[in-house]
């Protein structure tokens, strides 16, 4: 008969505490252990997960975690890739060296892409703009906040330049993607109207579309790209290249100009040998030699600098008729064929009237003339503040002084020029000899002279030096010699 012993109960465990075991393993010999040894006391076991500290946890698996369990090692796997829901790319492989990674067309996924500078432009041409088709920016759509686009075509002005490529099909009322710059893939090069090769230009075509043949005439020409893969099949790939404007003339060689041809396309012609002129034949133009006697004719007029006339008479000469024509005339009437004054540079005097009798023509030392008489004439000059003695008049003079202060000024004295003066005055008057800052007179005493109640004679000789005219006098007072 067993014994059974009750003992009192421990409500938690203590890492000393000891427990009786049966060890099976070693025929259920009774054995003592510490409680700290049992897995989930502290310092030993599992303790808790993710704040849970349950005796038993559980590891569920993921669809992209899993979970291989071999005894008690539990190793955590990976499988499939990334969505980008939960932040990946939802791709299993990289894209090619410098491909970039861009939403999808459908906007369901992301893709690797090569590097292009695309436009996201709205539709609304009326009809589905298919792929590789050039197109030109119409209008602003405000409702789509995007740029509307119709198909290109180079003979026809308002639809030009093209601003870009439509990188897919595009259907009318909806937005989509063309290609400004970089490469247009999965298109049919090998059906491009004149049949391009790798490597060729390609342009827009009239009617739309591209084109391998320049354009001539009237139509724009624009460039848009270069064939890089000749193929069929979507295989085909474009170097496109969309300036937005039409162009196309190149540069000029140095003195060369632009002659159009039949098909109104500018070619360039040289320039012409010295002394040549560009003429043309009524259907082009090229350089030559210009024969007077054959390649013109008709008479040149007056107005053009011709004479207007075909004939002339030997030994006439040609005079204007005052009405645009040119008449020739065996002689000049002086009288009447010539009006005027001839200057002094072409041999004439300069002057319309001639002088009195026995008159002689003298310099005024500036450039002109004037008649004066022979032994000069006599002049009478007016008393006053400022006495004037204008000496091309005359270069003899009288003043009868009438008032208390008289100054003299004697114009257009030139060097070598000489004069006399018969000064008439009293005591109670004075008289200044012409002093300036530029004109000096020279006499003992000073400039101002005080004349004698008599008739004095003063005699004077003019000098330019300089700039400065000078006047030399001398003096006979009371008719009686002085000499300062």
């Amino acid at each position: 008969m067993a014994i059974i012993y009750t003992y009192p109960t421990k409500a938690a465990l203590a890492n000393d505490d000891l427990v009786l075991i049966s060890d099976s393993a070693d025929g259920n010999k009774t054995k003592q252990v510490k409680a700290s040894t049992f897995p989930g006391f502290a310092g030993t076991g599992m303790e808790s997960l993710g704040g849970l500290d349950a005796a038993v946890q559980l590891f569920a698996p993921d669809t992209n975690v899993t979970i291989t369990s071999a005894g008690v090692t539990h190793t955590l796997g990976w499988t499939g890739t990334l969505a980008y829901a939960r932040g990946g790319t939802g791709l299993a492989t990289l894209g090619t060296k410098y491909q970039r990674l861009q939403v999808n067309n459908s906007a369901t996924g992301l893709e690797y892409v090569d590097n292009i500078v695309s436009e996201i432009v709205q539709n609304e041409s009326g009809s589905t703009i298919t792929k590789g088709t050039p197109v030109h920016i119409s209008a602003w759509n405000s409702g789509a906040a995007l740029s509307e686009i119709i198909p290109c075509d180079a003979s026809t002005a308002s639809t030009m330049p093209c601003a870009g490529i439509a990188n897919e099909d595009i259907t009318n009322g909806s937005s989509g993607v063309i290609v400004l710059s970089g490469i247009l893939d999965g298109f049919n090069t090998n059906t491009i109207p004149g049949s391009p090769g790798e490597g060729d230009i390609i342009y827009v075509a009239a009617g739309g579309g591209f084109t391998a043949t320049k354009p001539t005439g009237t139509d724009l020409i624009q460039n848009v790209g270069i064939v890089t893969r000749l193929a069929g099949g979507g295989a085909g790939r474009i170097q496109v290249s969309c300036i937005a404007r039409t162009n196309d003339l190149p540069n000029l060689p140095y003195g060369n100009v632009w002659l159009g041809d039949a098909n109104g396309v500018p070619q360039s012609l040289a320039i012409g040998a010295n002394n040549t002129v560009l003429t043309s034949n009524g259907t082009t133009a090229s350089w030559g030699a210009v024969d007077l006697t054959s390649d013109v004719t008709g008479i040149l007029p007056v107005a053009n600098g011709g004479t207007g006339a075909g004939t002339f008479t030997s030994g006439y000469f040609l005079t204007g008729a005052g009405t645009g024509a040119v008449v020739a005339q065996q002689y000049i009437d002086m009288a009447s064929d010539i009006t005027g004054v001839t200057p002094i540079a072409n041999g004439g005097t300069g002057l319309s009237t001639v002088g009195t009798k026995n008159q002689v023509l003298k310099s005024t030392g500036s450039g002109g003339l004037y008649y004066s008489d022979l032994n000069s004439s006599f002049l009478t000059l007016t008393s006053g503040a400022t006495v004037t003695w204008d000496i091309t008049v005359g270069d003899n003079a009288y003043l009868a002084m009438t008032t208390g202060a008289n100054a003299l000024v004697i114009n257009n004295a030139t060097d070598g020029d000489t004069g006399t003066l018969i000064l008439n005055g009293a005591s109670s008057t004075t008289f200044s000899l012409p002093d300036d800052t530029n004109i000096k007179s020279i006499i003992a005493g000073g400039t101002s002279y005080a004349p004698s109640a008599n008739q004095d004679k003063l005699r004077f000789v003019c000098r330019v030096s300089a700039g400065t005219t000078y006047f030399y006098w001398s003096i006979d007072a009371n008719m009686q010699t002085y000499v300062p």
